[in-house]
């Protein structure tokens, strides 16, 4: 359970820098329908990378 913990708190911290780095690219972005429609884009492709071949970090 103790490495449980450890890995999510590296998501965790994974996470928040994503999010601080996709609020300072938002704010200097001035056509928001542009920015939605490429994140939406990125999730998309994010979730059927991982559908098609799992979360593995060495093959």
């Amino acid at each position: 359970m103790a490495l449980a913990g450890t890995l999510a708190f590296i998501g965790a911290i994974g996470n928040i820098v994503i999010l601080v780095l996709e609020q300072l690219i938002a704010n200097k972005v001035a056509n928001w329908k542009l920015l939605c429609l490429i994140e939406i884009i990125l999730i998309v492709m994010i979730a059927i990378y991982i559908s098609i071949n799992g979360i593995t970090f060495w093959q």
